[in-house]
């Protein structure tokens, strides 16, 4: 169970996630223009939006671009990878979170799970990873490391090996 400022900060970055995966399905338009499908039909933006979300989710990255910015995580509710099928359930449901005036997104602050509607219809859930570590601002100087030269034991190799290799004529 999350507490209300957990609650909060998840769906300020679930925000943040969908305003940048609305960035990078309008920046596809003008490509989709240019191959000349027909981008001013509003549903099939809406359908290229659901499987890019769906795939994603349902993707080793488990989360779409703007989620793996944000550093969220999709998972079943077992948390496994969440299947292509419960994806795209998650995100069709998405539409009935939304269309009552969001009630069904505000679910979050009235459920204990802290969960919307279209994540506890598809039986699954977000959740924030760590960051991984950024590299240190001042870059530190490395010593020069020169591996030691190999040595090798010295033999003695008779005249003949050294004419079969053209070294002694």
């Amino acid at each position: 169970m999350r507490d209300l400022t957990d609650k909060i900060a998840l769906l300020c970055r679930r925000i943040a996630a969908t305003i940048i995966d609305i960035g990078i399905i309008w920046a596809c338009i003008p490509v989709l223009t240019l191959l000349e499908v027909p981008t001013q039909n509003p549903a099939l933006i809406c359908v290229l939006g659901l499987m890019y979300q769906a795939i994603m989710d349902a993707s080793i990255y488990q989360g779409s671009i703007g989620k793996r910015c944000m550093n969220l995580l999709v998972t079943s509710s077992t948390g496994t990878q969440l299947s292509f099928h419960h994806a795209l359930i998650r995100n069709g449901m998405k539409l009935i979170s939304i269309l009552p005036a969001g009630i069904g997104i505000m679910a979050i602050f009235f459920t204990k799970s802290g969960q919307p509607w279209h994540d506890i219809i598809a039986k699954a859930e977000i959740s924030a990873i760590a960051p991984l570590p950024l590299q240190s601002q001042t870059p530190q100087q490395a010593e020069p490391h020169t591996p030691p030269l190999p040595t090798y034991p010295l033999q003695a190799q008779p005249a003949h090996h050294f004419q079969a290799h053209g070294v002694l004529k």
